[in-house]
């Protein structure tokens, strides 16, 4: 889907002429320098406020973990223990400590630890989900997203431990991961949508005065402050694609800042607060620019082959950092017995999703091969690949219907993800579901007379139901929270997870297609995840066990939920074969995914794939037959320096 537009220049040229140095043209590309070469993963960097030193995350120890180096390179060090998941790292502003999320306890909950390493403390235990954190400029405060009742809001807490305070409250989907403190630390800034659509809000740091910023024309996101406090920066769809903006704390002043076709995104304040620097996928594939904030034509900063991930930098933000990904996607087909894997289709730098066809004759999937997300098919076995969507938006979540003939799909081509059907043979595309609101997770019912998915048209994300032209929309749910919509095999009931529940944790439940109540499966920890058995008497779902992910197997009538794999490791997915006796899934095994099968009846999870890359998006074709994508290539760290970079 579309990016989450959600992320003196005099001193640069004085100390350019100091040591002789020349600037390159506009537009030309600068020579980026690599940090890291190791074969693991390093991802998520984050620079020290001094701008000296770097934190990032890799999976060298076979699970994950946090490591620190100088920014200009050196030997790696790790800082906290190893574990399945970490997200966001920052630095505290006197480079002393590091703020983090991790499951190293729990469900993601926030940690704190020196930078120097040791022992992590936990500053969050709630049932629900936290993530997102950064300090007060004091670095006596942090502020987090927590996921409380289904619902996500802004919190502070003391660095040191304590009690958290909320900072918004109310109904829906509230806030996102984009939050901001004032240079002062008097003001926070974040996204809202709580008017409808996802807004710029500010508040003072105790919550009191919050206010709209920006109005409901677009979709804001990545919001930040520049570094005098007057002028937040932010990307934002409201121009019809994703491009970057800014706008007066006061909500005076609304600016466009690029006006590419193309997408632009990730947004951040460089070079003193002269520059911009962000992500764009303009000229065919992702790369980084610069813009001056007093306008001017954007500079190219790099030009790769694949995608540059977001970048990070500290201080005045003369020099950034990001994530450069060497892999490219292939297609492989492995027995569900066991045995060597078969090359469906290979050298594609961006597949995903991959569904195959009712009749297991073609595989739809996602590309982002000509700078959109794609929607593409190609028959399994010889043939040559067909993009159906052609550039128009990012497009994503595709469903076969069940005669084969049709796909449902999700573009966000007019501003807001939409839903849209498409003949198999790229023929007869037809907008279905179209709202001021998010549509999202189209699924044919069995007959393919309608199809279910997900809106949060009004206020709250819930399923509703439509016929198979788009008419006749019913809302089947009232309770928020929703996601993940799925036909039982007889097309009676439909299974979704909703996070809206009494104990703030997501939970299984099923509703009539008719209409009706709700019924909760499961109560006790998180759980999501909802594949029908082919008798449509069970579930297969994803449960958490205070350390990692478990698959498992709940009866729709009792409620009875059995584990049939687990363990310390996080395992995910959980798909029904066709015969109804195994379970297809990922799991985390030394520090990637591989795909396993497991009998439900009992028994060994057998390992079908053993390779240094993450297996992805695993399926089952009607004959038993397994497909599944691997990126097999690095991840590693690069920098720029901006200072040898861009133009007077």
């Amino acid at each position: 889907m579309r990016p989450a537009v959600r992320f003196s220049r005099a001193l640069f040229c004085a100390a350019l002429a100091a040591t002789g140095c020349t600037q390159p043209e506009a537009g030309a590309p600068a020579t980026p320098s690599q940090l890291t070469s190791s074969p693991a993963d390093e991802t998520v960097p984050a620079v020290s406020a001094d701008g000296q030193q770097l934190v990032f995350v890799s999976d060298e120890p076979g699970q994950l973990a946090l490591f620190r180096m100088p920014i200009d390179g050196g030997d790696a060090v790790r800082v906290t223990p190893t574990q399945n998941w970490i997200g966001t790292a920052v630095w505290s502003p006197d480079e002393s400590k590091i703020v983090y999320t991790s499951d190293l306890l729990a469900p993601p909950d926030v940690f704190v630890i020196s930078s120097e390493g040791g022992e992590p403390t936990r500053l969050t235990s709630d049932p629900g989900l936290e993530f997102g954190p950064a300090w007060s400029p004091d670095g006596s405060s942090i502020v987090y997203v927590g996921n409380q009742g289904g619902r996500f809001n802004l919190y502070t807490i003391p660095a040191g431990g304590g009690t958290p305070t909320a900072i918004t409250s109310g109904p829906g989907n509230k806030t996102t991961l984009s939050t901001s403190w004032s240079p002062d630390g008097g003001s926070i800034a974040y996204l809202s949508d709580a008017s409808g659509t996802s807004s710029v809000w500010i508040s003072a740091a105790d919550g009191s005065g919050a206010r709209q910023v920006t109005d409901e024309t677009g979709d804001e996101g990545g919001v930040s402050w520049s570094n005098d406090g007057t002028t937040l920066l932010f990307g934002s769809d409201r121009s019809g694609n994703a491009d970057i903006w800014t706008i007066g704390v006061d909500g005076s002043g609304l600016r466009q800042v690029t006006t590419d076709e193309a997408d632009d995104y990730g947004p951040r304040y460089a070079a003193g607060g002269e520059w911009i620097v962000f992500r764009s996928d303009r000229g065919g594939q992702t790369d980084i620019y610069a813009v001056s904030t007093a306008g001017g034509d954007a500079v190219r900063l790099t030009n790769d082959e694949v995608a540059e991930g977001p970048v990070a930098c500290g201080g005045d933000c003369s020099r950034v950092v990001y994530t450069y990904n060497a892999a490219k996607s292939h297609l492989f087909t492995i027995p569900a017995s066991g045995g060597e894997r078969t090359a469906v289709a290979t050298g594609d730098n961006s597949a995903s999703a991959p569904t195959i066809s009712p009749d297991g004759s073609t595989w739809a999937y996602l590309s982002t091969a000509t700078g959109s997300t794609d929607l593409w098919v190609r028959p399994v076995g010889d043939g040559e690949a067909r993009n159906l969507t052609n550039g128009q938006g990012d497009s994503g979540q595709p469903d076969w219907s069940p005669d084969g003939a049709r796909l449902l799909f999700v573009s966000d081509r007019n501003g807001s993800n939409e839903i849209f059907a498409i003949n198999a043979d790229g023929s007869g595309e037809q907008p279905l579901i179209t709202s001021e609101g998010d549509e999202t997770g189209p699924q044919w019912s069995p007959d393919g007379s309608g199809f279910a998915f997900v809106s949060d048209r009004g206020s709250e994300t819930d399923v509703y139901v439509a016929a198979a032209d788009g008419s006749g929309v019913r809302r089947l749910t009232s309770m928020g929270g929703v996601f993940g919509p799925a036909w039982s095999p007889d097309g009676s009931q439909i299974a979704f997870t909703s996070g809206n529940t009494e104990s703030g944790q997501a939970q299984v439940f099923v509703v009539s297609a008719s209409g009706g109540e709700p019924r909760q499966l499961t109560s006790d920890a998180y759980t999501a995840g909802n594949d029908w058995s082919p008798d449509g008497s069970k579930l297969a779902v994803n449960r958490h066990n205070g350390v990692g992910f478990d698959i498992a197997v709940v009866d729709v009538a009792t409620g009875d939920l059995s584990v049939v794999a687990g363990g310390d490791a996080w395992e995910v997915g959980g798909l029904w074969s066709p015969d109804g006796a195994s379970i297809l899934y990922q799991g985390n095994a030394e520090g990637n995914y591989e795909i396993y099968v497991v009998p439900v009846a009992g028994g060994e999870a057998r390992r079908l794939t053993s390779t240094a890359a993450d297996e992805n998006n695993p399926q089952w074709t009607p004959d038993g037959r397994i497909y599944y994508v691997t990126a097999e290539g690095d991840t590693n760290l690069w920098s720029l320096d901006l200072t040898a970079m861009l133009p007077e």
